[in-house]
């Protein structure tokens, strides 16, 4: 398989674990700490890849080392997608004004 596509593999893993997160999301969980770098990273690589796929078609500062070094990076990242998507919040925000008598809301209020 050439750089361009593993890039577009990545680019596609990538979509499809941002449809996962959203859905979570959308169901009150949080993306973990995993998925997060791991999405940063992805993000890096396939910008990275795309530049090395336009400096070959350019002929422009071609290097058969950046790109076999890129395309490990590209295999790397694949093969190492943290399984866990998302995770329950580890802090629930509760708003003390729903759940506190007015008398119990201003005595919160002066405490702070």
């Amino acid at each position: 398989m050439k750089i361009k596509e593993h890039v577009e593999k990545l680019c596609e893993k990538s979509r499809e674990l941002r449809d996962k997160i959203e859905l979570a999301e959308g169901n009150g969980m949080v993306a973990t700490d995993k998925i997060k770098t791991w999405q940063a990273r992805a993000d890096t690589i396939i910008f990275e890849g795309m530049a090395v796929c336009e400096s070959k078609q350019t002929g422009l500062n071609w290097d058969t080392r950046i790109a076999a070094a890129q395309l490990s990076q590209l295999r790397e990242c694949l093969s190492d997608q943290p399984s866990d998507v998302a995770q329950p919040p580890s802090v629930l925000h509760i708003d003390v004004h729903v759940v506190l008598q007015p008398s119990q809301v201003l005595f919160v209020e002066q405490a702070r």
